[in-house]
């Protein structure tokens, strides 16, 4: 014998269909963005480097400037002018693992092009980010001091 179905029984399932709809719905909306967001990220769309923007200063404290510079895969060029008031010897320049020995004088407001050569930056094209440090010491003093500073570029 057929059992005949109470309202409270039809409702339940009409209920049970909604959600089911609504996952559904709502499920496939969400497979979509999904898919729309991974091509773009697969075509480069979405690559935060080229959103950021190129870089090159030291920490304020010591007066060194970095006025200009550029980036090959294999050298770096930086244009660093002495702005602390003082004249100063500038040992090296250290750019991740290369390294410029320079052994100059830079007197106050003087302008420099150092040319670091023998590295491996990356692909032309690219950016790339690196931390520098400046050994150097003020020509009245007898300590080695080092600043610190980054470059970010992309890579010509």
């Amino acid at each position: 014998m057929r059992k005949n179905r109470t309202i409270k029984q039809f409702r339940k399932n009409k209920k049970g269909q909604a959600a089911m709809e609504f996952l559904m719905t709502y499920g496939w909306a969400m497979l979509a963005l999904t898919a729309a967001i991974g091509a773009l990220a697969y075509f480069g769309v979405l690559n935060p480097s080229k959103f950021i923007p190129e870089v090159c200063q030291f920490s304020t404290t010591t007066g060194m400037a970095c006025i200009d510079f550029n980036v090959d895969t294999d050298s770096a060029h930086l244009l660093i002018e002495n702005a602390g008031g003082r004249k100063i010897h500038l040992y090296n320049i250290t750019m991740n693992d290369c390294s410029g020995d320079f052994n100059i004088d830079m007197n106050d407001g003087e302008r420099r092009l150092f040319n670091i050569t023998g590295c491996s930056f990356g692909k032309k094209g690219k950016k790339m980010k690196s931390d520098i440090t400046i050994t150097y010491q003020l020509a009245e003093g007898t300590l080695v001091k080092s600043t610190k500073g980054k470059v970010v570029a992309k890579i010509a």
